[in-house]
């Protein structure tokens, strides 16, 4: 079987839409920032040609979005699953300093 349906689904208590602000404002001084949050998603076989191509097994997932004055703004992240709460996390850190550092470059600050 390739394909894994989620049989499970719960935020990680401490980690339910954390708000971080990148201290940047866009051009319309909107305040720049990420929202994410991370759960622990158990997956399972699924016989459907269709599903989730992730090996059946319990993970961390990230789900981030880059926010604008507290909105949800542009495209939807794909969810990124981990083996670890610690590799989760550092995940979620890496990206708001890349996109610190991104932003810095093209927004007013």
């Amino acid at each position: 079987m390739r394909y894994t349906n989620i049989a499970s689904m719960n935020p990680v208590q401490g980690h339910t839409h954390i708000y971080t602000s990148l201290g940047i404002t866009d051009q319309k001084g909107r305040q720049i920032g990420y929202d994410y949050t991370i759960y622990l998603c158990e997956y399972v076989p699924h016989s459907n040609d269709r599903g989730y191509d992730v090996p059946p097994g319990t993970y961390y997932q990230v789900r981030m979005s880059v926010m604008r004055d507290n909105r949800y703004f542009g495209a939807s992240n794909p969810e990124v699953n981990f083996a670890t709460l610690d590799e989760a996390i550092a995940y979620t850190q890496r990206r708001i300093e890349d996109g610190r550092k991104r932003y810095a470059k093209s927004m007013t600050q």
